[in-house]
């Protein structure tokens, strides 16, 4: 019975320890399962690397992510859902060794899907959550696949192409449109000329061109003899319509045109007078004679003649009076219109080269000339321009080579043998044809 008593003892004595150890061996083969059942990738949220074993992988950048797969200490759920995600899942981490219920025990995620594609997102999901800490972290998930490129972003809408306000001034805009040198180099046409020189005195009349003239060299009556052109680019909005009020000032010869319209109708009985007269004529066309063609036309915007207008003109119906050995004074405010980025020229047209000497306002006898006359108004105390062209040659040059028959002739008036003014008061834009007449 001692023995008995002994085994008994004994076996009480190792019972205990049989379940202890029997226990044990359960929860490490519970373990060792987790151990075998290591974490795959988190949720389909956008990662660099693998997260570590107690996040469940951390989005490093855009797309959305659902929450992993929750582990528990018995080894985790079934893996998440993947969230949408610009790049693939993360890797697994490793898991420090702990007692049962710390932290990320569980499996992992199972391998994100590819991210949609566009811009990123919201931060990816949360890891797992807390699972077991005994046992080594299962090995990395299997990298998630990467997104798709992001569409590159919609262009931004243009411009209107609208061009600026401007001339909102009237004064202002007549540096903005007619401020370009002539092709002579004079100054813009702001403040322009016509000018015929007197290179040889003959009796009443100065000769511009003694030496090549030729009264039927060209195809029309206009394109003949003595012929002068200066030529100004206009500024402004291509093809905007500007209307442009002027003063017209000069010492000129008269001239009979016909098929437009004269703006003063009559004219006193008796024009010798030093009354400076309207002589301005819209359109029409000049007769063939050998006095003086004033013109100015207007070009549009692909540098086509769309209107032009007379300087000079007498009354029609009494021919005589004007066409005549005598110089006029001419004095008056117009308005025209102009076409942004066209241009203006200006036109002096001596059929015989012979023009009505400036010598006072009855007609001229023998070379005696015992009047000149300066231009009337503001522009009485004007320079003529320093350049203008030769009708002799043709070559631009000092426009007192053009006066040579008056030798202590300065720039200074009065002039030989006619000269004219236009100074621009005012510009602004209108939605008014060239063939508004104001």
């Amino acid at each position: 019975m001692k023995p008995l008593r002994k085994a008994h003892a004994s076996l009480w004595i190792w019972a205990p320890a049989f379940l202890m150890a029997g226990c044990l061996m359960s929860r490490l083969s519970i373990d060792e399962s987790a151990d075998a059942n290591g974490g795959s990738s988190g949720s389909g949220g956008e990662s660099e690397q693998g997260g570590r074993a107690n996040t469940g992988g951390k989005d490093s950048s855009g797309g959305s992510a659902d929450h992993a797969g929750t582990a528990t200490s018995m080894g985790g759920e079934p893996p998440g859902t993947a969230g949408t995600s610009a790049v693939g899942g993360s890797t697994g981490g490793t898991s420090p060794t702990g007692d049962a219920g710390a932290e990320n025990g569980g499996a992992g995620g199972a391998e994100g899907t590819a991210g949609t594609a566009g811009a990123g997102g919201t931060n990816g999901g949360t890891g797992g959550t807390s699972g077991g800490a005994g046992g080594k972290g299962g090995a990395g998930g299997t990298p998630g696949t990467a997104g798709s490129a992001g569409t590159s972003g919609t262009a931004g809408a243009g411009g209107t192409g609208v061009p600026p306000a401007t001339c909102t001034d009237p004064v202002a805009c007549i540096d903005e449109v007619a401020n370009v040198n002539s092709d002579f180099g004079n100054p813009g046409w702001k403040s322009s000329w016509w000018v015929m020189g007197c290179g040889q005195k003959s009796a009443h009349d100065c000769i511009s061109n003694g030496v090549s003239c030729n009264a039927t060299d060209g195809a029309g009556p206009e394109d003949q003899g003595a012929r002068t052109t200066e030529k100004w680019l206009l500024g402004g909005e291509k093809g905007q319509h500007y209307k442009v009020t002027f003063t017209f000032n000069g010492v000129v010869g008269g001239k009979i045109y016909t098929g437009g319209m004269r703006d003063a109708g009559a004219l006193p009985a008796n024009p010798y007078t030093n009354t400076p007269l309207d002589l301005f004529y819209r359109d029409g066309s000049s007769l063939v004679s050998n006095y003086d063609v004033w013109k100015l036309t207007v070009f549009d915007d692909a540098m086509q003649p769309v209107r032009h207008y007379y300087m000079n003109a007498g009354v029609e119906a009494n021919p005589g009076t004007w066409e005549n050995h005598v110089t006029f004074l001419a004095s008056y405010t117009k308005s025209i219109v102009v076409i942004g980025q066209g241009k203006i020229e200006h036109l002096i047209q001596d059929r015989n080269c012979h023009a009505i000497d400036n010598c006072g306002p009855d007609a001229v006898v023998g070379d005696v000339c015992p009047a000149p006359r300066k231009l009337p108004g503001a522009d009485a105390n004007l320079l003529l321009p320093s350049k203008y062209k030769d009708p002799t040659d043709g070559i631009v040059k000092s426009t007192l080579l053009l006066e040579s028959a008056y030798p202590s002739a300065t720039l200074a008036q009065p002039w030989h043998a006619q000269a004219a003014h236009l100074t621009i008061t005012a510009i602004t834009k209108t939605s008014d044809p060239v063939t508004k007449d104001y």
